[in-house]
């Protein structure tokens, strides 16, 4: 999952878990920047565990220190976990790979001018790289990198079909980075998707959009209750996606617990939200 970068220097590092790094002047330099942010974040923990949208997730750094990848993962479901397709991108796509997408950002070409996305200052770093095209698509993956901080906001991916009007997107929002324990993480993930409703056939949707309309209108009636609130969210997404394209769903961590050499794993949890 995440390959391999080199160490940096204590007082780097240290310069930019408080914030402190310097403006890029090359695409290299803001490679070199994402690294370190990367490596700073990470700390000397050997791996960390955490509870996101019902699965437990646990990061194990590697032993061998020429490994391709940096951190062994497993992903285990929970008696909570949510069988939803959107939980479970979250779940897989929880940290995002950034020594591997900084690897993809091309010598020689010009320093990406920083965007306003989202009420943030961001650079928007062409990974296409790593989202190879394939027969009669063409994909494209572009990651917005903090302007001041070098964290990862963003990870948008986007295919396009020759047989469609639009692309099909999909959006992951990395947000309220923490740091417990000397880790720092992303506390919050969003996805969003678009474009989906372009594979249904036009009379598929206009059915099945009248049948969650009329399923609506019916949990209506149903007395208030926590699992009435759950249908009407379900179906109010499902018509949403059916009928603009559009899906959408976010995940907060409950549970993180940081390892360090000669720590004991039954320790207790760093932090339960």
């Amino acid at each position: 999952m995440h390959r391999l970068v080199r160490l940096l220097p204590v007082l780097t590092l240290a310069a930019l878990a408080a914030g402190c790094a310097s403006d890029p002047a090359t695409p290299l330099d803001l490679a070199d920047e994402m690294r370190a942010r990367f490596d700073a974040n990470v700390g000397d923990a050997t791996g960390f565990t955490l509870v996101i949208g019902g699965y437990e997730l646990r990061y194990t750094l590697s032993d061998d220190s020429t490994a391709a990848e940096r951190f062994a993962v497993s992903i285990v479901p929970t008696i909570d976990a949510d069988q939803d397709p959107l939980m479970q991108a979250i779940a897989t796509s929880y940290l995002p790979n950034v020594p591997l997408l900084a690897s993809t950002v091309a010598d020689g070409a010009a320093l990406p001018t920083p965007v306003t996305r989202d009420g943030a200052e961001v650079y928007p770093v062409d990974a296409s790289a790593v989202a190879p095209d394939s027969s009669g698509t063409r994909a494209g993956l572009v990651v917005y990198v903090d302007a001041e901080t070098f964290q990862v906001r963003e990870v948008e991916r986007t295919v396009r079909i020759d047989s469609l009007a639009r692309p099909i997107s999909s959006r992951l929002f990395y947000e309220d980075y923490r740091t417990v324990e000397g880790v720092t993480l992303p506390h919050r993930v969003r996805v969003r998707q678009e474009g989906l409703e372009q594979l249904l056939p036009e009379a598929m949707r206009i059915r099945e959009g009248g049948q969650l309309t009329l399923q609506r209108e019916q949990i209506r009636q149903m007395p208030p209750s926590p699992s009435r609130a759950h249908m009407l969210e379900s179906i109010e997404r499902r018509l949403r996606a059916v009928t603009e394209g559009i899906e959408e769903a976010a995940a907060e961590v409950t549970r993180l617990t940081v390892q360090r050499a000669g720590a004991s794993d039954d320790a207790p949890a760093d932090e339960d939200a």
